[in-house]
């Protein structure tokens, strides 16, 4: 059945890339309405059509408004199945990072079912794609099951291999605690390009090459945020998906090619 959430929720914080404060309302909405972020009396769906930026982050626009950093938002719902919401920033244009993870969303979510079918997808065939020693696989299945490989060439970084089948409890436990991260031998050169500008410890788990500065909520906390970012990035297809998604140290462009691809061939 489709889900809405059964009130009005406010978030407050700073953008992790742009710095500044933003507001945010996510709203209950009826039934057939998908996700749809509204700005300045504009509404952008939930599509991967409207995505214009994939660079640490997935950023959505539409008669020239942009919300940026669109993903974890977006994993909340999916991960939670609540298939119809409004997300409204009432001030700033970057989604607020709270605390790095998608914790405070989920932790502020009550769920109403509506009496409406939602649309479950199985896709028929399945789709791979890679591109400069990262790859993502989609193959068809009777749930939805996420696996990852994170691997970094960052000195003290052991490889990391997560799968898990993703429902609400799973996704509530095991998925969203986890934090947004960097190396802190990244951090300058992000800077230099504009990004990261309102990350601290507060907003992302930091590691050097002796592990995290500020500790771990998983021992293997990356590749569950990688996780946690492929179902918000998945979630840009609109529809509720029973598929395996087999991830090798892919990122929000690739993730987002894979949905692309995956929302083309249900048309």
């Amino acid at each position: 059945m489709q889900k809405t959430i059964k009130k009005v929720i406010s978030f407050e914080g700073i953008g992790i890339h742009t710095g500044t404060c933003s507001k945010m309302l996510v709203m209950p909405a009826s039934e057939n309405t998908g996700i749809v972020f509204r700005s300045k009396g504009y509404s952008i769906p939930a599509s991967i059509d409207y995505v214009c930026d994939t660079v640490h982050g997935v950023n959505l626009k539409h008669n020239n408004i942009e919300i940026k950093s669109c993903e974890h938002i977006l994993s909340t719902l999916y991960g939670m199945g609540i298939t119809n919401a409004i997300i409204e920033l009432t001030e700033g244009k970057e989604i607020p990072a709270m605390d790095g993870s998608s914790k405070a969303f989920v932790e502020s979510i009550e769920i109403e079912t509506q009496p409406i079918a939602k649309r479950v997808v199985k896709p028929t065939e399945p789709i791979f794609l890679t591109t400069k020693g990262s790859a993502i696989f989609l193959s068809p299945a009777d749930e939805f099951k996420i696996s990852f490989v994170a691997e970094y060439n960052y000195p003290g970084f052991t490889p990391q291999y997560k799968s898990l089948v993703i429902s609400p409890e799973v996704y509530l436990n095991e998925i969203a605690p986890s934090r947004t991260y960097t190396f802190t031998g990244w951090v300058e050169n992000l800077k230099k390009q504009g990004l990261i500008q309102g990350g601290s410890m507060e907003n992302a788990l930091i590691m050097d090459e002796k592990g995290a500065l500020n500790g771990l909520r998983f021992p293997d906390e990356p590749v569950r945020h990688k996780m946690l970012d492929i179902i918000g990035d998945i979630a840009l297809t609109g529809v509720s998906l029973k598929c395996w998604i087999f991830g090798i140290k892919s990122g929000h462009s690739l993730n987002c090619e894979l949905a692309r691809r995956l929302k083309c061939s249900l048309i």
